[in-house]
């Protein structure tokens, strides 16, 4: 028989489920089993146990994970057969990188060390074919801890661009019962001076000069040391910055001459000065995207530094070699992507490399200023423009490379040593058209990827419109079953009676 009661039941956990998880869909989800806790866009659909053979022995998967508009979000546990030996952790991140890109049917084309409270980890991007049709990007992270190996993939839908909320899913893998997340101990926030239309303005040592005006603004530092070491060296660079949300495009012109002398301010450091656009998540997570020249002998050398710090430790680096100059830089973030392009005459501009992060939706962005030099160093930031919108900001499309750009890689300063101009090897064909993206396994059956933030408004109208017709139409066959339920006992009783 119908029962009305369970009706009710059923209505309670339909709401349970709806108010879990919350407005955007997005669910915080523990895996006992796995041992991590991961934040999905929507209940996990799939959970299922493997394995595989490795060098060490049978490797027990545990995987878990979930489809939503189009991208795949998977969440792994691999148990390796015997403790891993003290030093041969990277050569396990290897050798588990190649099972994954294997098992899509791909190739690695990008990829970055990370940590995780101290753990070692790989950050890798997969061009493959999970499943049947085109070409789908992933973008992996993978944890060696103890005796297994934690990993966090999202897969975009055949010939698709990965979501734009990969960076949250990828960024809140929690190992263990403390549910330490990927990222490092960050030091507090700076305190400085507002200075109207310009953010906060930030002089730890009170010793350099900020001149503003309408779409410009002056640095004058001194000729000490004044730098952005965020390993245990000084972080007393001038610097201005202001909150920023969702997506954003911030464009510069860096004018001055970077002529720094010697001898440097820093022992472990040739002369350098350096300025350009400082993004800013936290002490552990930013990036340097500046004009740079330094001295080394009896030589300059200049370049444009793109640089990532990520959980405390050295990220991505995609530097490129630059004649010097003044020049306009621009930054712009699109989800957890960050992409930079240099220009001469803000017309024809050169992107580089672009970066992918996984951090959250309000950051800092500003103008910085370093120097190594011995002498005074002074730079003025002109026709400032920041164009931000929340979750709606344009977009630009990705910049046309100008040919007054070859590309041009070079190796990354190292803690501002810079390396000697020209000297790095030509880059890599396939590593150099390839973007890092996101790993997740494709979605079946989806035929476009979202593309803005409006589409993500509206699946979740959509979604919050069909759980509210869903929850009436329980509540109408609830109390119709109610009816026919209260009419019919009275005549069943009287039944009973006459044929007993």
């Amino acid at each position: 028989m119908f029962r009305p009661h369970r009706l009710v039941l059923i209505f309670a956990l339909v709401s349970a489920v709806a108010l879990a998880a919350g407005p955007n869909g997005w669910i915080t989800f523990t895996s006992k089993e796995g041992g991590f806790t991961v934040d999905l866009p929507t209940n996990p659909t799939v959970t299922r146990s493997f394995s595989h053979q490795s060098p060490r022995g049978v490797v027990k998967i545990f995987l878990v994970g979930c489809e939503s508009a189009g991208a795949a979000y998977l969440a792994f546990r691999l148990d390796v057969p015997a403790a891993v030996p003290r030093g041969s952790e990277e050569q396990l991140l290897d050798a588990e990188r190649d099972f994954f890109a294997e098992m899509w049917k791909g190739r690695v084309v990008s990829e970055k060390k990370v940590r995780a409270q101290g753990r070692p980890g790989r950050d890798f991007t997969v061009r493959g074919r999970p499943n049947r049709g085109g070409e789908s990007t992933i973008r992996a992270r993978l944890y060696h801890a103890g005796q297994s190996l934690f990993a966090v993939a999202v897969i975009s839908i055949a010939n698709g661009e990965l979501p734009e909320d990969a960076g949250r899913f990828l960024g809140s893998l929690a190992l263990g019962p403390a549910m330490s997340r990927a990222s490092g101990t960050p030091e507090p926030e700076p305190t400085g001076t507002e200075i109207g239309g310009w953010g906060l303005a930030i002089d730890p040592d009170r010793d350099c000069r900020f001149i503003p005006g309408d779409r410009s603004i002056a640095f004058q530092v001194p000729g000490t040391l004044h730098d952005l070491f965020f390993d245990g060296g000084p972080t007393n660079s001038p610097r201005v910055m202001r909150d920023v949300v969702g997506d954003f495009v911030v464009t510069v012109r860096v004018v001055g001459e970077f002529r720094p002398t010697g001898p440097s301010t820093n022992p472990r450091t040739t002369p350098y000065n350096g300025a350009g656009i400082f993004l800013w998540s936290d002490s552990d997570n930013n990036i340097r995207f500046e004009r740079y020249a330094f001295l080394r002998g009896n030589r300059y050398a200049t370049a444009i530094a793109f640089q990532e710090r990520e959980g405390g430790y050295a990220g991505a680096e995609h530097n490129e070699n630059f004649p010097g100059g003044d020049c306009y830089l621009r930054l712009e973030r699109r989800g957890s992507r960050i992409l930079g392009s240099v220009s001469f005459d803000g017309q024809a501009w050169k992107p580089l490399k672009p970066i992918d992060t996984i951090w959250p939706l309000q950051l800092k962005v500003g103008l910085a200023a370093i120097t190594t030099s011995s002498s005074p160093f002074s730079v003025e930031f002109e026709d400032f423009d920041l164009r931000s919108g929340g979750a709606s900001a344009p977009a630009l499309a990705p910049p046309a490379f100008s040919p007054a750009f070859p590309p041009q890689p070079i190796a990354p300063p190292a803690s501002n040593d810079p390396p000697e101009a020209n000297v790095a090897p030509p880059p890599d064909p396939d590593r150099a058209i390839e973007p890092p993206q996101s790993p997740i396994p494709a979605p079946k059956n989806a035929a476009t990827a979202p593309t803005s933030s409006s589409d993500s408004r509206r699946r979740t109208v959509w979604t919050v419109v069909i759980v509210l017709l869903l929850l009436l139409l329980i509540v109408v066959v609830a109390t119709a079953a109610s009816l026919i339920w209260l009419t019919r006992a009275p005549r069943s009783r009287r039944a009973g009676r006459g044929g007993y």
